[in-house]
């Protein structure tokens, strides 16, 4: 009885805010403002554009990699390994695509934790969320130069846990320049937003902060030489910063230092292969007093690459490493196989099916760890219905194992596996609005039942072009 008056409360909360809502315009929310997983992987750029017979118009594309520039899988950042291949500067059009957006999200265990656990941080188990946001795709090509600029700058607003309401950014800015028969690449990235509550991983004897902000910010650069279709070597460095807000926090901030090279080879407009190596440098600024954690941990990588970006049905990017970490002798160090690989095939015209899969090591802000081994995965089909609508289906999976020198005696954290299964339906209302409706199974496993978590999540919204 209890279950059933508090499920029609909430449903009738959000009708409330539903009505209420509903003579704004609005737009559809950017990826890393929706918990929601996308249509398609997060590592792939998949438009979902639809043709006049209601056919997908297979422009396709794979999104480069960039250390600067972290994807999202199952709610969790997925650092690139080592560093990227540069992408060749390309005669881009110039575009302007400028968003506004919101939606109004029910969330059936907003605390991401049992009844017992969201008591104690003080959080409605059950809440909606109302983010609101302004997307960005802009790309100004002038001569040789080219600029760039993408992500979203929103905030959230929750209707029951307002403690939580907070900015939501992420941004990318890129700059490329030809001199033949050289290119230069320079990219900047900036998130922020509050702690995701299903990642956290370490308990401090005090109540969580859940209104911890996380800040990530990142550089990166390359230099490649060589002609279309012949070799081209190239150089890459990057750097990453990571931070929370709260001071008990404050021991995961680390910083990443990135730099290695390759030899690529091939016809970019057909099949890239090439051979590259990388080091990695991280260290944890704040872990140089007495702690029972590393301190840094460097890494190295070699490895294989892989590209068919031009095809019209199957484009694809691999790029495999055998990575090496050193932890400075305190936990396990890693010898294994690291990398990405993204895949999109569209076999005729009314669906497309997309594939990644991840592999990296890194620093964690949310647990208590020397550092953190993180595989996942993800897939996805899409299917356009008419010429104005399509839906799609989702799983995505995040699994991390934390190693460290010695792990907390209260409830350890070692390993945990964030899964997802999402159903979404997008809807065009002439040139400029859109709709979408997405459903959301979340859940966690970790080795201490008491990270376990499950929800659902239902969420409405449109988008407007400006």
């Amino acid at each position: 009885m209890r279950l059933a008056g508090g499920m029609a409360s909430s449903a009738a909360m959000l009708v409330a805010v539903a009505t209420g809502f509903a003579g704004v315009v609005v737009a559809a929310q950017a990826r890393a403002q929706t918990p929601a997983p996308p249509a398609s992987p997060a590592s792939l750029n998949q438009s979902g554009s639809l043709n006049q017979s209601g056919a997908f118009d297979s422009q396709t594309t794979l999104a480069p990699w960039s250390a600067a520039a972290q994807s999202t899988i199952a709610g969790t950042n997925i650092p690139q390994q080592g560093v990227a291949v540069p992408q060749r500067p390309a005669n881009k059009p110039r575009r302007v695509d400028i968003q506004l957006g919101s939606s109004v999200i029910y969330d059936t265990n907003a605390s991401r934790s049992n009844a017992a656990r969201a008591a104690a941080l003080n959080l409605s188990r059950s809440d909606i969320r109302i983010p609101l946001a302004v997307n960005l795709d802009i790309v100004l090509p002038s001569g040789p130069n080219s600029f760039s600029l993408n992500g979203n700058i929103g905030y959230d607003f929750n209707v029951r846990n307002t403690k939580r309401n907070r900015e939501n950014i992420s941004l990318h800015a890129g700059y490329q320049r030809n001199f033949q028969p050289c290119a230069v690449s320079l990219g900047s990235a900036y998130q922020r937003g509050t702690i995701q509550l299903g990642n956290i991983g370490f308990v401090t004897g005090q109540p969580v902060s859940v209104s911890n902000v996380e800040t990530r910010t990142g550089l990166n650069g390359s230099v490649s030489c060589g002609s279309v279709g012949g070799l081209r070597p190239f150089v890459s460095a990057n750097y990453a910063d990571a931070s929370n807000s709260d001071a008990r926090r404050a021991f995961a901030n680390y910083n990443t230092i990135t730099y290695g090279g390759g030899l690529v080879l091939g016809q970019p407009s057909f099949v890239e292969v090439g051979v590259l190596a990388s080091m990695d440098d991280t260290k944890y600024p704040n872990r140089s007093g007495s702690t029972f954690l590393a301190k840094s941990f460097q890494s190295r990588s070699v490895g294989v690459y892989f590209q068919r970006a031009a095809a019209r049905h199957l484009k694809a990017r691999v790029q495999l490493n055998y990575t090496s970490v050193n932890n400075g002798g305190g936990g396990r160090s890693f010898n294994g196989l690291s990398g990405q690989a993204n895949a999109t095939f569209i076999p005729g015209g009314r669906f497309v099916f997309d594939a990644s899969f991840s592999r990296a090591t890194s620093g964690s802000l949310t647990a208590a760890a020397d550092y953190q081994i993180l595989t996942a995965w993800g897939a996805s089909v899409t299917a356009a219905v008419g010429a104005k609508t399509s839906v799609a289906l989702n799983v995505q999976n995040a699994g991390r194992k934390y190693i460290a020198s010695s792990y907390n005696p209260i409830h350890p954290l070692i390993s945990d596996t964030i899964r997802t299964y999402g159903m979404s339906a997008r809807h065009r209302l002439g040139r400029r609005l859109n709709l979408n409706a997405d459903v959301v199974r979340e859940s966690r496993r970790a080795n201490d039942p008491f990270f376990n978590f499950s929800g659902m999540r239902f969420s409405i919204g449109a988008s407007l072009s400006l």
